[in-house]
């Protein structure tokens, strides 16, 4: 799992492990930064870079002959994106989920350019599963979208892709669809949308969640669709025990309490 790690706050790496152990599952993390927080509402974070250290790490790793069921890319700084596909290339994993961070709400997050873009591009065909939400999908089709677009315009993009990178499935996040917020899974086989009524307010690291949960029921084997709705409706469970959160412990991330629960007991009728 390659993913942002922020010291303070359970959201990105924190969050991605703890729910992926819930799951019995043995999560190994490459840090792609460490921040002293999350990167909104705590001022600009003290970051350390991990470049070097993942290097090594990833050198250690192939002499001990780890071996990987899958593999979760998230948050990548720009140089992460010269020598990753050479490394996912030689991994050749079966499940290789890519969350291709780019932008939000239309916009390029400020440390980004189109060069990442396109070196983001040269990722897919390493994937079999990508999760960007709609601005993200839009920077990779060539489309700079300042307002969500229509189900049928991110259908049609999204197959843009696949005409690319047939083998690829894509779950657009953060989707509207008449009275409902969710992901829309498009494949080759399918389209399906996965949806829950919209709850007031901004909540972070949903994503984040998502994207956790949608490796840890594919490496377990559960068919996609079913993956991508048991992971949806794992975020609902979440986002739904984060409503009384004040805006400032919202920074911290999600109330996984409800969450981990169900998944640690067994008690998971979301997937049905």
């Amino acid at each position: 799992m390659i993913e942002d790690l922020a010291s303070l706050n359970a959201i990105s790496g924190a969050a991605a492990i703890t729910l992926l152990n819930a799951m019995q599952l043995h999560p190994a993390l490459l840090p792609s930064v460490i921040l002293s927080t999350q990167s909104e509402g705590y001022g600009t974070p003290i970051t350390l870079s991990t470049d070097e250290y993942c290097h090594r790490t990833l050198s250690h790793w192939q002499k001990l002959s780890v071996k990987f069921d899958g593999l979760l890319v998230g948050y990548s700084p720009s140089q992460y994106l010269e020598w990753l596909p050479g490394e996912l290339a030689r991994l050749n994993l079966s499940t290789c989920l890519i969350d291709p961070v780019l932008g939000d709400d239309g916009q390029l997050y400020p440390t980004f350019d189109a060069n990442v873009i396109k070196k983001m591009r040269q990722l897919l065909p390493l994937a079999t599963v990508i999760t960007p939400n709609w601005t993200e999908l839009g920077f990779l089709v060539g489309e700079n979208w300042k307002d969500e677009p229509s189900q049928v315009t991110l259908v049609h993009s999204a197959q843009k892709l696949l005409m690319e990178n047939p083998n690829l499935a894509i779950v657009i996040t953060g989707v509207h669809v008449n009275s409902e917020i969710g992901v829309l899974l498009v494949s080759n086989q399918q389209i399906e949308f996965f949806g829950s009524p919209p709850v007031t307010g901004h909540f972070y690291g949903t994503g984040d969640v998502f994207s956790a949960l949608l490796l840890g029921y594919l490496v377990q084997k559960l068919p996609l669709s079913k993956a991508v709705k048991a992971a949806q409706m794992g975020v609902t469970v979440a986002v739904n025990a984060s409503v009384n959160l004040s805006s400032q412990e919202r920074l911290d991330g999600l109330n996984l309490q409800p969450l981990l629960g169900k998944i640690i007991k067994g008690d998971l009728a979301f997937e049905k």
